[in-house]
């Protein structure tokens, strides 16, 4: 078994983070078995579920960003109306 006297130094937050990818990982512990370097191998996992989760967010921020974009746009009929709205003033 593996020392890991080194994660009695981390943050609980971080420390909490870690076994929870650590978990994730081992879905996929049929291919990471496979691998001559298990360790390697699982923490290449752990770096694809990691971009996996941050590509997800950053598509998530970019829609939000374009409702955001679109819904601050006023329609032309909205506008007209404002235009003819000024003209009379």
């Amino acid at each position: 078994m593996a020392n890991n006297e080194w994660r009695n130094n981390l943050d609980l937050v971080i420390d909490k983070n870690l076994s929870e990818l650590i978990k994730e990982t081992k879905t996929y512990s049929s291919a990471i078995e496979k691998s001559e370097d298990k360790s390697k191998a699982q923490l290449w996992v752990a770096l694809a579920i990691l971009n996996h989760k941050i590509n997800h967010l950053y598509s998530i921020c970019n829609t939000d960003d374009k409702k955001k974009k679109q819904s601050s746009k006023i329609s032309k009929e909205e506008l007209n109306k404002i235009l003819k709205t000024l003209e009379t003033l």
